[in-house]
């Protein structure tokens, strides 16, 4: 990509060739795992297209039925139970810990079925929760996999629908140690995988990245504001700030999440799923349950989201 203002400063490796994939999983495992993706919105079908891009057989589904009928190029199916039928592991990429919980019921009320014992139930061995809902859910939504046998891996992420074409998302990985070391060679193509610590661990280091790069958006788009009341070029005012100390990820890429905005806008996500609105308010919830004063994500929290919606729809 163009390094242009407000574009994505390209990588120097170029991570979505089918070969680069495809030779990276023959050097790790002897078969490809079959893999589900639940949730084909923002960041979920571009991990499933990745994936595919890899030589990886996915299967997709989403609740949506006009979500399901766009994704033409993927193996979609109607139920949960179809994709947990044919997938050795699911990644979960939905927008809500209620929506991960009704997935996870699915998931495990789903009988082994066929005469493969590994059909079912029986095949599926690993979940991976990408979504973003925060680390005191994760313990509840884990339970009732490992009451049927199926490991849990906590795997939100940061980056974008771009990142995750590109597999160049981040990965922040909650979980057990043998359990990270089965999924990392294939987790690994969708970008950089950071194990962190135990399960719920990836949920606290999400949120920690969502209230600095919030944080940043936030006063960037109060600085351009102040700028344009002045004959200042945006493009000279941008290249000052990322060659001086105020340079970081978000003045580098200042339209990134107005366009992201935008993109959820377009898709009719409600307001209260938007990552601007909820996982500032999971943060804030668990500073309070943790006894953290977080006063400027209390303030972010108030006023960023509205205006980040605000500014899509104008």
């Amino acid at each position: 990509m163009a390094g242009t203002v407000g574009q994505r400063t390209p990588r120097k490796a170029e991570s979505n060739e089918p070969r680069r994939g495809e030779e990276v999983m023959s050097k790790n495992v002897e078969v490809l795992p079959s893999v589900g993706v639940i949730g084909l919105g923002n960041l979920g079908l571009p991990v499933a297209r990745r994936l595919q891009t890899c030589g990886f057989r996915v299967v997709g589904y989403d609740a949506r039925s006009s979500v399901r009928g766009s994704a033409l190029d993927l193996d979609v199916v109607e139920s949960v139970q179809e994709v947990v039928e044919s997938s050795d592991a699911v990644l979960i990429l939905v927008g809500s810990a209620g929506q991960c919980a009704d997935v996870i019921a699915h998931i495990v009320a789903t009988p082994p079925s066929g005469s493969s014992p590994k059909a079912g139930v029986a095949r599926l061995r690993t979940v991976v929760l990408m979504s973003t809902v925060g680390p005191d859910a994760v313990a509840r939504l884990a339970d009732p996999l490992l009451n049927r046998g199926i490991e849990m891996l906590d795997v939100p992420v940061s980056g974008g629908a771009d990142a995750a074409r590109e597999g160049q998302l981040a990965l922040m990985a909650g979980g057990p140690t043998a359990s990270m070391e089965r999924v990392l060679p294939w987790l690994a193509l969708l970008g950089t995988v950071t194990p962190v610590g135990p399960l719920g661990a990836g949920q606290l280091v999400k949120l920690a990245n969502q209230i600095v790069f919030f944080g940043t958006q936030a006063v960037l788009q109060e600085a351009l504001d102040l700028a344009s009341t002045a004959s200042i070029e945006r493009e000279a005012l941008m290249e000052v700030l990322s060659g001086g100390t105020a340079d970081c990820w978000s003045v580098r890429n200042p339209d990134f999440l107005l366009e992201t905005a935008r993109a959820y806008e377009k898709a009719d996500v409600a307001p209260q799923l938007r990552p601007w609105h909820k996982d500032l308010a999971q943060a804030r919830q668990v500073a309070q349950d943790r006894s953290v004063d977080v006063p400027v994500v209390q303030a972010v929290t108030e006023v960023f989201g509205d205006r980040l919606d605000a500014r899509a729809r104008a």
